[in-house]
């Protein structure tokens, strides 16, 4: 570690810790103090508000970067639960990955899940929408009517 990382990390971690209880105007009102304050913000912001903290209990690290490939190619949105976890940096236990892709883009996102593992099955004939569920998820939820979600791996 070099001898300025050393003397800033003390600092970064402090304010990581301040910036974790700020709502989120209050975040913005700090980055508008200077230019240190904007780039400690901004530092935070890369690291706290990127997706992967929200797909990690869901995909492993390898397929973390192809799910950002597709999303692009795709359309698809991160919603529900998840986007909430990500943008309130709070943590749910019991959510589950909501995905929502227009519909000429559906078997594309639909094929790469399946091919990650992800199953689809139509939950009965008057559900409009099949459910589409991690092989992991199966063993320990029931799925509800009409959920996206899914998951290959453990909540966080």
């Amino acid at each position: 570690m070099s001898v300025f990382l050393a003397q800033i990390q003390p600092e970064y971690a402090l304010l990581c810790s301040v910036f974790n209880h700020l709502d989120a105007r209050s975040l913005v009102r700090y980055s508008q103090v200077d230019r240190s304050a904007y780039a400690a913000y901004c530092s935070y912001a890369l690291q706290t508000f990127h997706p992967r903290h929200v797909l990690c209990p869901y995909f492993d690290s390898l397929n973390i970067h192809p799910f950002f490939q597709v999303q692009e190619a795709t359309g698809m949105l991160i919603s529900g639960s998840s986007a909430l976890q990500l943008l309130d940096r709070t943590d749910y236990p019991a959510s589950d990955l909501d995905l929502d892709v227009e519909l000429p883009h559906g078997d594309l996102a639909v094929a790469w899940l399946i091919s990650r593992g992800c199953i689809m099955w139509k939950l009965s004939s008057d559900e409009e929408l099949p459910a589409l569920w991690c092989v992991s998820q199966l063993r320990s939820l029931e799925p509800r009517r009409g959920d996206w979600g899914g998951g290959c791996g453990a909540p966080w």
